[in-house]
């Protein structure tokens, strides 16, 4: 995945999350946040190897969600 895939997923990643949180715990800021790269996982599909790539921790960020009411739209 490219950097703008990856930021344009982002983005209505967060447009979606703020749709489901009440109006007093809404993001205000939509900027990107950018991975890490190198940082090592601790639990997950990636757990023990460092984050390389805007695919992997894009997984990370979808696996995390996995059960909520988001999911499905991620």
């Amino acid at each position: 995945m490219k950097r703008k895939t990856y930021e344009k997923k982002m983005r209505n990643f967060l447009h979606q999350l703020n749709q489901t949180l009440p109006a007093e715990q809404r993001f205000r800021d939509m900027r990107v946040y950018r991975p890490d790269f190198g940082h090592v996982m601790g639990t997950g599909k990636y757990a023990g190897k460092p984050i390389m790539s805007y695919q992997q921790f894009w997984d990370c960020i979808v696996d995390g969600f996995k059960g909520s009411p988001i999911a499905d739209k991620l």
